[in-house]
């Protein structure tokens, strides 16, 4: 859309697939009392709201993990768990099961019902017009080229995405620097350059140079997240794929108890490196179960396991069957080294061993010198250094305290502990604090050359003091950069760590991204780069030099768990990282890059320098959406329980007033109306026409759709304000976007045959409405009767917000893969170059530019007439000679063909032009003109001004009066059309800054 500087930053925060730094929080036993039998989420959200004074009892880890207020709450953790919930109900309110597997299905129908059609369109995008980067891609719209192909025709009626990033950490003053959460790791046998990385949300990755450069290779399927790699030991091109969010699901938590786990579908194959995958047999079939771990034989690849929720699964065909030899939930699988005859398994209290091929029914229970009953979570570790060797490191024990570390001499039989002391799971450096959440990341390997040499995860790396076999552990990274050397940092949260078993080499996986170690954890790196995997809620964008040419496009991004991504300009893929922590709204001051406001939480920040320092303001409802007026951007909005208004926002303290409206989940203003705003709590639409200080509810107006229903994002058309879209989350067929015309009072169902998932970001244009869904982005104009797929080249990923701009592209944010920019939507040639010597009438229409290097020869009968979405350039070489009739339009393509005009501005047509400021991205300007005038044509009013003003506009009525028929409104310098008023009798008085314009 031509996007409002608020950004509803939406959804998606579930905490099974996003992980704050304080991750998954246990439920307390009374609070688990009073929820008992509960299953809405409003009433289990009125008892937690209760339990916690609504956040004013703040139940925390200690102190010494160096985290925030924020990321110690639990309530905190509810809060965010709420939010993902809202979007992914019935229409009732009711949770719904497997959530990742409805997603599937509707993509695999959607890919069924217009595959055919996508991949013919995209294929003619790239045979017509060169694969651009996102980076070129704004080049060339600097360069006035507009945004897709350069001066090559290129049809763009399903998109044609590029990436823009953050493909690195970036600089800047933030800590705790990352890019976006991975949780397995897996080897191929022969190559060490080669291996693949899972993520929960950001699909599975591959390098093959050692992490230098990496490529996703799931991005065709529904976003399955990761729990689990196994690839063949005979044969690196057959890679297998355990779904789901494995560490994301633990009875007595949020995500497990409460629904909104990711759960697993199963099994994906690929036999050519991880190009193509397909399902292999189902696994557990009574219903929702997660994936943890997935391990094949030392020496057959299609012999595996695969440890789930509902039991251990083997197959010995490569998956074409599986059959379950365990029930109950469990946890880790690992053959014994060069025998796969002896398998050893955990649960969360007790460790396995079979020596019958782990068949079912040969499962023995292995005997510990200390209980293991209390761990909740045990992972196994082998080394073919020493195959008799088996270690376990067992979970949580009460509070400061880990059940330990265990090792077996005679194949897992028989376990002794070699220490449980200083609590390594804790995220101090001296192990000497209390927090630790080993049921969520837990892990532990060991070096294939040295049996007596481990490492383990948790929320930091530790590492066995030289070769004593864990005897004796040390800390091996540092939970903030502060807290130690620079080459010790890794991002916190540790899921995996693993030995790669070629060359030695130690590689972790983070809730921040993958660093590898050759010193056996002493000194790491980050090869995060280019692992496109941050988990945005949203992004606020600008121009840097307000021209609406794009050549300076700016974004402020809050991330899931890295904090605020800042890119300052066109080009770079990597953004600054400003703050971290949980980052949501977010908005630009329009005149001053250099103003960023940010919600981190519950705490609303400011900085005045471009990102480098950042100040916390106020407390405000968690995750607060933010807006900052088009025309004054001292003017500026906070969403929440009430609304926050200020006149000063850039002041060195600004004062702020509270209203009574409840927008904590969203709140938009009108780029054509200062006064007028809408938002939302969560089910409601309300509307203020007075800068916020009152509101009236607009739902359940005549059209609007019975039924409890999440609403995620609010937009207007941008010369109407009374036009506006609302886009609903949830699994309600038919619910997903509404249209009023009369800004509320009536309602209209425009939701079409769009998939049933969650939609979540809007943009409003002239040439149509885009929506972001769970599965990709989807496009409708004003005239069509459906919604048509608009994500060619994007990953199947939640779009949470959308964002046109004036340089003829689409910037899109996602949950799980970054952000992205494509041509935006037209059937028309992207770009027309027009040249050479004509006579006679010419049209030419471009949904972006029109390039002209035309000459005519002064015939009186040469009429030429062109029209863009973004500009007509006349280049060097451009010549109309007397007697020509040259005339320019912008509008949108496609929206009734060029309002082709004689000399006296008869029309022949009826065409709605639609003002030039409506191709301009809130908060830009267009460039001035010459000079202020006005004329009439083609039933409009044209007028041109040079600076910001006032606009006001009056018309002779038949009786003789003047009427103002255009309330004064504020304008920035630029080009305007705008429609004539009914009954007047063609004489026209326009005033700008209350001085009459000049009439031609």
């Amino acid at each position: 859309m031509i996007k409002k500087s608020c950004y509803l930053v939406f959804v998606l925060l579930c905490l099974c697939y996003n992980k704050q730094s304080a991750a998954q929080k246990h439920i307390p036993q009374d609070l688990q009392q009073q929820l008992r039998g509960k299953t809405k989420l409003s009433d289990i959200m009125q008892v937690v709201d209760a339990y916690y004074d609504n956040g004013k009892k703040n139940i925390a880890r200690d102190e010494e993990e160096g985290e925030g207020v924020d990321e110690s709450n639990e309530y905190v953790h509810w809060k965010r768990w709420e939010w993902w919930m809202s979007s992914h109900l019935d229409a009732n309110g009711n949770f719904v099961p497997n959530l990742n597997r409805l997603n599937h299905t509707a993509l695999y129908a959607e890919d069924r019902k217009w595959g055919a059609a996508l991949n013919e369109a995209l294929q003619q995008n790239r045979s017509m017009a060169p694969q651009r980067t996102a980076q070129e891609r704004e080049q060339m719209a600097m360069s006035g080229r507009a945004g897709g192909g350069g001066e090559e025709p290129n049809q763009l009626s399903n998109g044609d995405w590029s990436l823009i990033g953050p493909t690195a950490d970036g600089t800047g003053p933030g800590d705790i620097k990352g890019l976006g959460r991975f949780d397995r790791i897996a080897f191929h046998p022969s190559d060490a350059n080669t291996f693949y990385v899972g993520a929960p949300t950001g699909n599975l990755w591959k390098t093959t140079n050692g992490g230098s450069t990496w490529a996703s290779v799931t991005d065709g399927l529904a976003n399955p997240g990761v729990a689990g790699i196994a690839i063949s030991p005979t044969n690196g091109n057959i890679v297998y794929m355990l779904t789901g969010d494995g560490d994301s699901y633990n009875p007595g938590y949020l995500v497990y108890d409460y629904g909104s786990s990711r759960a697993s579908i199963g099994v994906f194959k690929s036999t050519d490196g991880g190009n193509t995958w397909n399902g292999t047999g189902a696994l557990y079939t009574g219903g929702d179960y997660e994936g943890h771990r997935l391990t094949v034989s030392p020496t057959n690849g299609n012999y595996l396991f695969a440890t789930t929720s509902q039991g251990i699964y083997r197959t010995t065909n490569g998956g074409t069957t599986w059959t379950q030899v365990k029930t109950g939930e469990h946890w880790d699988i690992e053959f014994k080294p060069n025998n796969d005859s002896v398998v050893y398994a955990t649960s969360g209290s007790a460790i396995f061993y079979s020596t019958q091929g782990g068949r079912s029914g040969t499962w023995l229970t292995a005997t510990t010198d200390f209980s293991v009953a209390a761990a909740r979570r045990i992972e196994l570790a082998t080394s073919p250094n020493n195959p008799n060797y088996v270690y376990a490191l067992c979970g949580a024990a009460g509070s400061g305290t880990f059940t330990g570390i265990f090792r077996s001499v005679n194949s897992g039989v028989d376990y002794t502990r070699r220490t449980n002391t200083p609590n390594i799971l804790n995220s101090s450096t001296t192990g000497t604090g209390t927090g630790e959440q080993s049921d969520y990341d837990l892990g532990i390997c060991v070096k294939p050359t040295d049996a007596e040499r481990i490492a383990t995860c948790g929320l930091c790396v530790w590492r066995s003091n030289g070769s004593n076999g864990g005897s004796a552990m040390v800390f091996s990274t540092v939970y903030r950069e502060s807290f130690g050397p620079g080459s010790a940092y890794i991002h916190p949260d540790v899921h995996d760590v693993e030995y790669n078993p070629l060359n030695n080499i130690l590689y972790a996986a983070t809730d921040g991204g993958v660093y590898r170690s050759s010193d056996d954890g002493v000194n790491w790196t980050n090869i995060s780069a280019g692992l496109t995997t941050s988990q945005f809620y949203g992004m606020a964008m600008r121009d840097a030099d307000a021209d609406g040419d794009g050549d300076g496009a700016g974004f402020l991004a809050g991330a899931q768990d890295n904090g605020m991504k800042y890119r300052s300009n066109t080009g770079p893929t990597v953004f600054a990282h400003v703050i971290c922590c949980d980052g949501y709204g977010t908005a630009i001051d329009a005149d001053d890059p250099n103003v960023l406001y940010m919600n981190i939480n519950s705490s609303f920040f400011r900085s005045l320098d471009g990102g480098v320092t950042a100040t916390g303001l106020l407390s405000v409802t968690f995750f607060s959406p933010i807006c900052v007026d088009y025309t004054d951007p001292d003017t500026m909005y906070i969403g929440g329980s009430t609304t926050r208004r200020s006149f000063n926002g850039t002041a060195a303290s600004p004062t702020y007033a509270n209203f009574a409206g409840n927008t904590r989940r969203v709140l938009t203003n009108c780029p054509s109306n200062q006064a007028r705003l809408y938002g939302s709590a969560g089910t409601n639409v309300i509307r203020s026409d007075d800068r916020a200080a009152t509101w009236v509810t607009k739902s359940g107006n005549p059209g609007w759709p019975v039924g409890t229903f999440t609403l995620n994002d609010i937009d207007v058309f941008p010369t109407n304000s009374l036009e506006v879209y609302a886009s609903f989350g949830g699994y309600s067929a038919g619910n997903k976007v509404m249209r009023s015309t009369d800004g509320g009072d009536n309602w209209t169902n425009w939701s079409g045959s769009l998939p049933n998932v969650p939609c979540y970001g809007l943009a409003v244009a002239t040439e149509g409405v885009y929506v972001g869904t769970e599965i990709g982005v989807y496009f409708r104009s004003y005239t069509m009767t459906d919604w048509v797929p608009f994500y060619n080249g994007m990953p199947r990923t939640p779009v949470t917000e959308l964002v046109v701009n004036n340089n003829g592209l689409i910037y899109a944010s996602t949950f799980g893969r970054g952000t992205w920019l494509g041509n935006r939507r037209s059937t028309c040639n992207n770009v027309v170059t027009i040249s050479g010597s004509r006579t006679g009438q010419y049209y030419y229409e471009a949904s972006s530019g029109v390039n002209a290097t035309i000459t005519a020869t002064g015939s009186s009968g040469d009429e030429i007439f062109s029209q863009a979405g973004d500009s007509v350039v006349m280049r060097p070489g451009f010549e109309m000679k007397a007697g020509t009739y040259f005339k320019a339009y912008i509008a949108p393509c496609s929206n009734g063909g060029i309002p082709v005009a004689s000399r006296n501005g008869a029309a022949n047509n009826n065409v709605v032009m639609a003002p030039r400021i409506n191709e301009v991205k809130p908060g830009t300007k267009n460039p001035a003109s010459s000079t202020n005038y006005f004329s009439i044509a083609d039933g409009k009013i044209e007028f041109s001004i040079k600076e910001k003003g006032t606009i006001e506009m009056f018309g002779k009525q038949t009786d003789g009066t003047w009427k103002s028929f255009y309330p004064p409104q504020t304008l920035y310098p630029g080009f305007y059309h705008l429609p004539a008023p009914n009954a007047f009798t063609g004489e026209v008085k326009v005033k700008f800054n209350r001085s009459d314009l000049q009439r031609l």
